[in-house]
């Protein structure tokens, strides 16, 4: 009840202000026989259209803007000033209860971004030109083969309390918040506050970019070399066809002038639960020295050099000795770092990598103006994805009742019921999703995950149970098909294909090769892997494959199946009783 009385004050609030404009306008147009600024002579209909309206439509637009409509030339300064008052005392509260007044919200789409944002769309566009140059350069120097492909969604806002609106609940309000970044495997985002200084806006979205781009390489090394390594690219530049990075921050050098460098051997034992990394007044030294150790060890005179950052991160794969892990890495112990690092410091002598990009490359970006329903979905998503679940229902059922045909805010619904663990309720959305015509690779990867579980939790028999797993198939190799970049659908794949279809073992088998080429970490598909070897009778190599995942940290879930499986092989495990789920 409460909003349909809140809609009627919206509908009665929009009516008196455009009642007051247009009888202001009308007003004006008797009083006023020469031509008005900006519009024609007319007749008062055309085609059966009320050109009166369109006018005091138009005179509306000039009289909120600060336009004197009774004349051809500039406003008086009297004029100009009723016209103002009006404008901030009566008009604009009239009508900023109906959204009339509110800043757009924009949508560029690029190859590999989509912005959302209330800024300018100049400022976007450029920005997007640059995360695009950004990516390519990321990518050559870290070999990353995969990572670039995925799509970002970036969130870009100027109304900082839209920005607080969609803080990650583990980041304490007191905290300083600049941006952040989130994924979940399937949906990438970038979140920053736009700044008043052009500078500092570049500086978050590059440096959470970095962390989006590095993160599945980075996953062993310690701390210091993410945060580092993002601070130093944070400073990415383009100057006509030239990119630049490895600029020094002087705040940075302000605080390692004043707190010091926090040595080496300390800095590489920080953790996220560290003191050095969560005391507030910590935090500067650490990011600041991490900084100076990754410019120090990676940026020279002869440019970026990616090879020991890429052995440092073998090495912390390989080792938990991180002295031992960084020196061979670099090829100096951390006591020899710390004195390079001085040296550089004292000197103020910070080389920069600079080299020229293929402009032409970087295709132009479509722009769209965002209608509340599209801006509820892009909303609702994100807070989806950070697990703000409340905010999230609001937002995607509201794009949902404005959007009835359209499968994005019900696949969604479908994404979130399956984060809380309400797996009937998620595959009724999914269906539904599906039967809109959804081309997810997500969706079809959730309904041929929960449409297993359901058959393995049922245990059907005969010819129902056959045409199910059909499905399941049918399903799992679509998302494939959709997604074919996507580690986790080609894990599905290879293990439905291999429980559907257990004779063909060498078809499970290099699905599942794919996955991990993808993901070399992804520790489901390398037990699919160890199934499909042992079935295709190759023994040693299924015993060579189940060791690895045994030394891996598994949880509880994906522990219980290996140690099934090490049964089978001889390697006093618990014996596997019945049909495995999918774990999410």
């Amino acid at each position: 009840m409460g909003t349909d009385i809140e809609g009627n004050r919206n509908r009665a609030s929009w009516v008196r202000a455009h009642h007051l404009v247009s009888l202001l306008a009308l007003s004006a147009k008797a009083a006023a026989p020469r031509p008005i600024r900006g519009i024609r002579a007319h007749p008062r209909s055309i085609d059966g259209i009320d050109t009166d309206k369109v006018l005091a439509n138009r005179l509306s637009e000039m009289i909120l803007s600060g336009v004197n409509p009774l004349s051809t030339r500039r406003p008086s300064r009297w004029a100009g000033l009723v016209l103002r008052m009006l404008r901030a005392c009566v008009l604009v509260p009239a009508l900023a209860a109906t959204g009339w007044a509110q800043q757009p919200v924009l949508r560029l789409i690029s190859p590999s971004f989509a912005i959302v944002t209330d800024g300018a769309a100049d400022d976007a566009r450029q920005l997007l030109t640059e995360l695009e140059v950004f990516r390519q350069t990321v990518s050559r120097f870290f070999n990353l083969p995969h990572e670039h492909r995925m799509t970002v969604n970036v969130y870009l806002w100027s109304d900082a309390t839209k920005f607080e609106q969609f803080r990650p609940p583990s980041v304490p309000r007191e905290r300083p918040l600049g941006g952040y970044h989130r994924s979940d495997g399937f949906m990438h985002a970038l979140v920053v506050r736009l700044s008043d200084d052009p500078r500092v806006t570049r500086s978050s979205l590059f440096h959470e970019y970095t962390h989006l781009l590095t993160n599945r390489p980075f996953r062993s090394v310690p701390l210091w070399m993410t945060e580092g390594v993002a601070d130093l690219l944070s400073t990415f530049r383009i100057e006509g066809s030239k990119f630049s990075f490895g600029h020094p921050e002087q705040a940075d050098i302000r605080t390692l002038t004043a707190a010091g460098i926090l040595p080496a051997a300390k800095l590489i034992e920080v953790e996220h639960d560290s003191e050095a990394y969560r005391a507030p007044a910590a935090v500067p030294q650490f990011y600041a020295s991490a900084w100076l150790l990754s410019h120090v060890l990676t940026v020279s005179s002869h440019g970026f050099n990616a090879a020991p950052v890429r052995d440092y991160i073998l090495q912390s794969s390989m080792t938990t000795n991180r002295i031992e892990a960084f020196r061979r890495a670099f090829g100096i112990t951390p006591d020899e770092a710390d004195r390079r690092a001085r040296r550089q410091l004292e000197a103020n002598a910070f080389p920069q990598v600079a080299a020229p990009f293929d402009g032409a490359a970087v295709a132009a970006p479509i722009q769209q103006r965002l209608a509340p329903p599209e801006i509820a979905l892009q909303e609702g998503m994100l807070a989806r994805l950070l697990g703000l679940d409340a905010r999230a229902e609001e937002l995607l059922r509201e794009a949902r009742s404005s959007l009835p045909g359209d499968s994005r805010p019900v696949e969604q619904l479908g994404f979130l019921r399956d984060q809380q663990g309400r797996s009937e309720e998620a595959l009724q959305l999914i269906e539904a999703a599906l039967a809109l015509g959804s081309v997810s690779c997500q969706t079809h990867q959730i309904a041929a995950r929960l449409r297993w579980n359901k058959l393995v939790a049922a245990s059907p028999g005969g010819q129902a149970a056959t045409s199910e797993r059909r499905e399941v198939l049918r399903l799992s190799e679509r998302a494939v098909r959709l997604d074919p970049w996507q580690a986790d659908c080609q894990a599905l794949y290879a293990f439905v294909l291999l429980q559907v279809e257990p004779r063909n073992p060498r078809a499970a088998e290099a699905v599942a090769r794919r996955a991990l080429q993808l993901d070399p970490d992804l520790h489901a598909a390398r037990l699919t892997l160890a199934r499909a070897l042992l079935a295709g009778g190759q023994t040693v190599a299924a015993r060579r494959t189940i060791q690895t995942l045994m030394d891996s940290p598994l949880s509880a879930g994906l522990r219980q199946r290996v140690d099934e499986l090490a049964t089978r092989l001889g390697l006093d495990h618990p014996v596997q009783t019945r049909a495995p789920a999918v774990g999410r």
